[in-house]
């Protein structure tokens, strides 16, 4: 069962602020951080994590495996 995708803010007492999503794989979230990211301020740096060169695998209902 796939996980709940999240929306992480990190404020840090410097005021910066990090925005992080979890468990999302692919450009998925990219829209969905941007625009929040934006909306917070300055965008300084962006850095993807190791989830967004994973390809999604959907399965059919109904799907025959192996003949």
């Amino acid at each position: 069962m796939a996980k709940d995708r999240e929306i992480e803010l990190i404020i840090a007492p410097d005021g910066s602020v990090t925005v992080e999503g979890k468990h999302y794989e692919g450009p998925a979230c990219d829209a969905e951080l941007r625009r929040l990211a934006e909306a917070l301020g300055v965008v300084q740096q962006v850095t993807k994590k190791p989830e967004y060169d994973r390809v999604p695998v959907a399965v059919r209902a109904g799907q025959k495996v192996g003949g």
